[in-house]
């Protein structure tokens, strides 16, 4: 019963807001403003940035761990990937006084897949 539930467990942390289309379809650029997306998204950003023309982008992320079947085979735990990590980012870049002017899926800050096994040996030069 345990391993099925580790099988079949899921972890997620970030805004989940972020992959539902119909909630970040409210958002319109030049009319939307801090506020609004605050609100609809349930917070403040995982992280922001500052342009040099006042523009002010914020970053939400989304991330999915999930364990893979190997979990459940002891030999093969040992040299294989356990997990599988996906995390989504979406921006959206506000002018200098505060209202959406950019919206959209943000760079790819992280996917990768976690590997709690043991590091592969560096190969040595020949």
């Amino acid at each position: 019963m345990i391993a099925l539930a580790a099988l079949c467990g899921c972890l997620a942390t970030g805004t989940r807001e972020i992959t539902e289309e119909s909630l970040v379809a409210r958002i319109k650029p030049g009319q939307s403003t801090k506020t609004d997306v605050a609100d609809l998204m349930g917070g403040m950003p995982a992280a922001v940035t500052f342009g040099e023309d006042g523009q002010e982008t914020w970053y939400y992320l989304y991330t999915t761990i999930t364990p893979r079947a190997v979990v459940l085979v002891p030999i093969a735990k040992a040299y294989m990937r356990n997990l599988d990590v996906e995390t989504r980012s979406f921006t959206f870049t506000f002018s200098r006084a505060g209202i959406v002017q950019n919206l959209g899926p943000g760079p790819l800050l992280q996917l990768s897949r976690a590997d709690s096994g043991p590091s592969p040996e560096p190969e040595k030069p020949k």
